[in-house]
């Protein structure tokens, strides 16, 4: 996988907690099983149940924290990155196998063709969701390209005249006569106002970093009425870096507030990002 060191470790970070989720759960349930269920087949069958369960939620989570990592990280997610991580997932079945007959012992030798064939559907569909994530970024890629079009054609210039109320606009001429170029600027408003939103609700983030969030955010809005300059650029620069690692404290917020990141920066094409 194509993913930098940072971007590594946070997906082994982000595996790792939705791992820790599922073994609590697992063991209990294993245990459950084992306990309640008299030796023979339909035991068997029912630890296997638990054991495909498990690795199916394991996948889930890593299928989850990859696409995680390569959104965090704006890493262009490829086919070649869905075969490579789908063949590091039918490494680990061996590892699966062993643990079934851990678990079920002699028994398992007649329900072990089984566990291959339900271990090799989870990581065709796990392969199939991926793909799909691609083509889905494909799209959203052309949508956000005809939007920076359509974008481009809203920018218009207004020539105002007439009396001038108000200290914004500067005047000058004997007739008090005014010229203005002004970019419609709805679009900013709106994402800015969305991502207000989404930190205020959170539910994951504590206090402390929902109110540098906010305070971030109204430090953007007003970066954005001022004339660009090198300062002011890497103000911006810096805003937008926190508000994204605050963000990644949540994963209720990673989904969200990516998107409208990617649109904010639009508003600062002189940046390098």
């Amino acid at each position: 996988m194509r993913l930098s060191e940072e971007a590594q470790r946070y997906y082994q970070q982000a595996c790792g907690r939705r791992t820790t989720e599922i073994d609590r759960w697992f063991q209990p349930e294993m245990n459950r099983v084992q306990s309640l269920m008299p030796r023979g087949g339909a035991r068997g069958q029912a630890i296997l149940n638990v054991i495909i369960e498990r690795w199916s939620r394991l996948v889930q989570a890593r299928v989850e924290s990859l696409l995680e990592a390569y959104e965090q990280y704006e890493i262009k997610f490829e086919k070649s990155d869905v075969e490579d991580f789908i063949n590091r997932l039918n490494s680990a079945h061996p590892s699966i196998l062993t643990s079934f007959m851990h678990y079920a012992g002699e028994r398992g030798h007649g329900t072990s063709t089984h566990l291959d064939n339900e271990f090799e559907q989870i990581n065709r569909e796990a392969r199939q969701k991926l793909l799909f994530e691609i083509t889905k970024a494909e799209l959203k890629r052309k949508k956000l390209k005809k939007e920076r079009k359509m974008k481009k054609k809203q920018t218009v210039g207004l020539n105002i005249s007439g009396p001038v109320v108000g200290s914004s606009i500067q005047v000058g001429g004997k007739e008090n006569k005014a010229k203005v170029t002004a970019s419609l600027n709805t679009q900013f408003n709106q994402t800015i106002d969305q991502l207000r939103e989404a930190f205020e609700e959170s539910k994951e983030l504590d206090k402390a970093d929902k109110e540098e969030a906010l305070k971030r955010i109204e430090k953007l809005t007003v970066l954005a009425d001022r004339e660009e300059n090198p300062k002011g650029l890497q103000k911006v620069k810096r805003g937008i870096e926190t508000l994204a690692s605050i963000a990644s404290k949540a994963r209720e917020l990673i989904g969200i507030v990516g998107p409208l990141i990617e649109r904010i920066k639009e508003h600062w094409p002189n940046i390098q990002w």
